[in-house]
């Protein structure tokens, strides 16, 4: 729903869109990454990496999928 809102130009569900799932994987990331012996700051790197990679490649995303 808000990557459709987003791709009609609703900057504001593109916001949300992009903080749910940096809410979302923030976690499983910190905790992959504490196992390894990585800390907190290398996590944030990984999901920001995420989220540039969302932000690219939206173009692509097919609602009939």
């Amino acid at each position: 729903m808000w990557m459709r809102a987003a791709r009609a130009g609703d900057a504001l569900a593109y916001e949300r869109l992009l903080a749910a799932v940096a809410d979302a994987i923030r976690p499983a990331v910190r905790g992959r990454l504490t196992r390894m012996g990585l800390g907190t700051s290398e996590a944030e790197d990984v999901v920001q990496e995420v989220l540039l990679a969302i932000h690219a490649k939206r173009h692509t995303w097919d609602e009939a999928r």
